[in-house]
């Protein structure tokens, strides 16, 4: 999967657990931060065996860059 898929799939989740009132431009906002978070978490993980993991960290770096740049008109069932 490549970065963009995974962060428009993290995006994509958070998004879509949110009740429906909130799936708005709001809603995309938050589900774009609760991804940034999860992101987070998972590069936190990684850097207890960085050595091993060196592949996986920069992999999520990438994700973690294409969640800041994602808009919301790239995402049509949100815009919808």
């Amino acid at each position: 999967m490549t970065p963009k898929e995974k962060a428009d799939e993290l995006i994509e989740k958070m998004f879509s657990n949110m009740p429906k009132y909130l799936q708005g431009k709001i809603g995309w906002e938050t589900a774009k931060q609760c991804a940034l978070i999860c992101v987070d978490d998972t590069l936190e993980a990684l850097e207890h065996n960085h050595w091993q993991n060196k592949d996986w960290i920069n992999h999520y770096k990438e994700v973690k860059q294409e969640i800041e740049k994602a808009d919301i008109s790239n995402y049509m069932r949100i815009s919808e």
